[in-house]
């Protein structure tokens, strides 16, 4: 609602005419949201002659002030590219196929990492855009040069992401559910009941993940394919240069004055640099059309890898078709 003409002229007021007197044209402008004001996307508030407060400065949404001492390039390292895609994921699975997947990796040191939530009442249906988008950005990068590792149907697993530990790609593409909660709307979902820390309560959804989200006997060995913010936090992703979470909600959580908690902390915390999110859920189609919009701009020869100016052509692009803001304003980069 801060979008609409309706409200945009007094958050404006609010937010940034005690600013605009200091502050040239053509600036960059870093700044760190705190409590509600993480739901507000600062460059895509509108003017009234119709363009964005973004077309006139360069704004930089940061986690912490402390990120202003990092040298955060926008453009993507030189080095071996190397990128793990998650997308098209299979949330049923068979036991005996999770138990065959499983074995592929050796996670004996991280599974204490697993909380003891396999309980469950709804259930995540297959997003059917993400496998489109996973593909397409996949030939995008390997057009490249870039190593990709796709992780699609029964391989997006819970063992899979956590194998990254220590060994993280350049850039983590993640298509697929996220989901966030109070506790007061926790208490109505028996798979959440009894836990009230936000990093609890805030991840992401992978393959296999309906059987421990149903509340349903996992086969020895297994991990449920609900993937928590506190597991995330816990693991090391400082190769990560740039995750881009294609899953709703993954912008949200817990606002307090120490930040977000929630998946946005959860990756911070694991070391990985740039983070591409969504402070509210878009549908599958436009998220798909946003992607890779993304990609294609950032492999383009007009970005060359830039990927603030890629991210900001990739919202343009979905605007001119969208022009609701609640299809392109939901989309937010943040170092």
């Amino acid at each position: 609602m801060y979008y609409n003409q309706d409200y945009a002229p007094e958050v404006l007021k609010l937010l940034w005419e005690p600013l605009r007197a200091y502050i040239a044209e053509g600036s960059t402008v870093y700044y760190v949201p705190s409590q509600l004001l993480f739901q507000v996307s600062l460059e895509s508030l509108p003017l009234a002659d119709g363009s964005l407060l973004g077309n006139h400065y360069n704004f930089v949404r940061l986690s912490s002030a402390r990120e202003l001492v990092k040298a955060q390039s926008p453009v993507l390292a030189f080095a071996p590219h190397s990128a793990v895609l998650y997308g098209g994921l299979q949330y049923d699975i068979q036991p005996t196929a999770m138990i065959e997947e499983a074995k592929k990796y050796d996670l004996t040191d991280l599974l204490v990492m697993r909380g003891d939530m396999v309980r469950g009442d709804s259930v995540f249906c297959e997003l059917p855009g993400s496998k489109q988008e996973i593909m397409q950005i996949e030939s995008l990068l390997k057009a490249s040069k870039w190593q990709v590792t796709p992780r699609m149907g029964m391989e997006g697993t819970e063992e899979s992401f956590l194998s990254m530990h220590g060994n993280a790609p350049q850039l983590l593409q993640i298509a697929t559910h996220g989901f966030y909660y109070t506790p007061e709307r926790a208490a109505h979902v028996d798979y959440l009941k009894g836990y009230s820390d936000a990093m609890m309560l805030s991840g992401i959804v992978l393959s296999g993940g309906n059987a421990a989200w149903r509340g349903k006997e996992l086969p020895d060995g297994v991990l449920g394919g609900i993937l928590t913010a506190n597991n995330i936090a816990r693991l090391d992703l400082s190769g990560t240069e740039m995750v881009v979470l294609s899953a709703c909600q993954s912008g949200q959580g817990k606002a307090t004055s120490e930040g977000l908690y929630g998946l946005q902390r959860a990756f911070k915390k694991a070391g990985v640099g740039t983070m591409v999110m969504a402070l509210w859920s878009v549908s599958d189609k436009v998220a798909t059309e946003f992607m890779t919009a993304f990609y294609e701009q950032l492999a383009s020869k007009q970005c060359k890898w830039n990927k603030r100016k890629a991210f900001e052509n990739a919202k343009s692009i979905i605007r001119e078709k969208y022009p609701d803001p609640y299809y392109w304003a939901a989309f937010v980069m943040l170092d």
